[in-house]
This record gives C-alpha cells, sequence and structure tokens, in this order.
C-alpha cells in the first residue's frame, strides 16, 4: 500500500520501521537535524496519542496526523 509519503507499506510493518524509511529516505525535514532522537520522539507520540502533529514532507506538502487508541489496545492513524 502506498502511503502519503510515498512509501510502500506492508502488512506486519511495525510503526518505528515505516518512520525510519521514512526519515532515511529523507521524506521528513523535520528530522534532518538528529534523526535517532526524531525517530524515538515520534514513536513515543505514536503509543501515547494525543493532539494531532502536523508534519511536512520532503516535496512541501503538509499532513496533519491523528491518532487515536482503540478500545482492543490498538491504535488508528488518520
Amino acid at each position: 500500500m502506498q502511503h502519503g509519503f510515498g512509501l510502500v507499506v506492508q502488512i506486519g510493518d511495525t510503526f518505528e520501521s515505516i518512520v525510519r524509511r521514512a526519515v532515511e529516505k529523507g521524506v521528513i525535514p523535520a528530522a534532518q537535524d538528529d534523526p535517532e532522537k526524531w525517530i524515538c520522539d515520534r514513536v513515543a507520540k505514536h503509543r501515547e496519542p494525543g493532539e494531532p502533529i502536523v508534519l511536512e514532507s520532503g516535496d512541501g506538502r503538509w499532513y496533519q496526523i491523528s491518532e487515536r487508541k482503540t478500545r482492543d489496545d490498538g491504535i488508528v492513524v488518520v
């Protein structure tokens, strides 16, 4: 499945692996200064979702990402 940031996401991919791939491909400008810190912060926000997150992609598009926990301990991302 094609992700909004131009990444291919497959069943079984972890959230961290998807985010890490995006950072490695340079599609998240905010992560350039300290990629590992950005990845750790983003994964932490994903595990405990709160307010929507606004991110710029490498092609200049902006995304507002909302995450919510589900009753069965999953997380839905819109």
